[in-house]
């Protein structure tokens, strides 16, 4: 009988979060901005319309349906913007940008629709045992402070050949985990 494999939450991506964070705003206020813009001309009720639809397109087809009257018929959508002095560049570049952004937001509060999982796992039960050794190892350290044992984090990871390393946000030795999922790089 086979020990079923359960990964280990092991660290956080937290560069991928980061991005993620920022193209979230960045969608958002961008958003936000067109919207601000082009209620100058046309009022949106829900701003998630810009989930199923090109932003520039929206604006386009919304436009040509409010002003249809209000020009001969000859004249050509972009005459008409142009005689009402929407600035088809800008709607053009937020359109491109809020495009070119792959993160999927509710426009309305600027909310992700799904947030990825940015742990890092374990992949396979050795990478488990290894990863639990190491951090036993590293509670050891960090207990023997009780005791009035003074240890030299500088001295452990050595004697560890780089499998445990020293983590300055928490002061604590901690397990080297690009090691321990044997992604390190030699140079």
């Amino acid at each position: 009988m086979k020990k079923e494999f359960t990964p280990i939450a092991v660290s956080r991506d937290v560069t991928a979060e980061n991005e993620f964070r920022t193209d979230v705003e960045r969608k958002y206020r961008l958003s936000n901005e067109f919207f601000e813009y082009i209620d100058k001309f046309i009022k949106t009720e829900d701003r998630n319309v810009l989930k199923h639809e090109n932003p520039y397109s929206y604006f386009v087809d919304n436009f040509t349906a409010k002003f249809e009257g209000n020009f001969p018929p000859q004249l050509s959508v972009r005459k008409q913007m142009e005689l009402l002095e929407v600035d088809t560049a800008k709607i053009d570049f937020l359109s491109n940008e809020i495009a070119s952004i792959k993160v999927e937001i509710d426009f309305n509060n600027g909310l992700p629709e799904d947030e990825p999982d940015f742990k890092i796992y374990t992949q396979s039960e050795d990478q488990n045992k290894m990863y639990k050794y190491l951090t036993s190892v590293a509670d050891a350290v960090a207990k023997a402070e009780q005791f009035g044992i003074t240890t030299y984090p500088a001295n452990i990871c050595g004697g560890f050949n780089g499998w445990l390393g020293f983590d300055f946000n928490t002061n604590k030795i901690v397990p080297n985990i690009s090691r321990v999922l044997g992604n390190e790089r030699n140079f």
